[in-house]
């Protein structure tokens, strides 16, 4: 039987079993997009609190919750969505190459993972007013020099992109 331990504004601490987890209220999932744009990748970079660090990552947000099912918001308009608010890009069409659960020991969150396809600049960002979100486009060539020039500046990056990173084909395939 699930009992609520604790409420805040964006997530809920929950007991199961004498299990506590994280889940969030407001949400049905989580979407990360892989998209690449004329031979970079798209970053994202923003402030962690939790971790107190700035962040290198990719795109990704959450699919949020509808009050109704029938205006339930799909995890591929999610990642369209997420793509042009956090980047200012969008896709023509997005290809969900893998979904599971990203800390099970910690949060109900489920996480699917999208492969970007026509990806092209649609105009500025549309961040929260909370968000402060910097944009990287990376040469695919050159990423892993770059990413660990940023470690080195102490920025952290999200294991997560790399995950991505095996979605894409070679460079010779494309």
């Amino acid at each position: 039987m699930d009992r609520v331990l604790h409420e805040g504004r964006f997530l809920r601490l929950m007991d199961r079993d004498g299990w506590e987890f994280v889940t969030r209220p407001k949400a049905t999932g989580i979407v990360i997009v892989v998209a690449v744009f004329e031979g970079k990748l798209i970053l994202v970079e923003q402030l962690r609190r939790s971790i107190a660090s700035q962040v290198i990552a990719l795109p990704a947000g959450i699919v949020d919750k509808a009050d109704s099912p029938a205006r339930q918001e799909t995890a591929s308009s999610a990642a369209i969505r997420e793509l042009e608010e956090e980047t200012g890009f969008t896709a023509a069409s997005v290809r969900e190459v893998a979904r599971g659960p990203i800390a099970p020991g910690a949060t109900d969150e489920i996480v699917t993972v999208f492969v970007a396809e026509g990806v092209t600049k649609k105009g500025a960002q549309r961040l929260d007013a909370d968000e402060d979100i910097k944009v990287h486009l990376v040469d695919l060539v050159e990423l892993p020099q770059w990413l660990k020039a940023r470690e080195q500046e102490g920025r952290m990056i999200d294991l997560k992109l790399y995950l991505g990173l095996s979605f894409l084909k070679p460079r010779a395939a494309r």
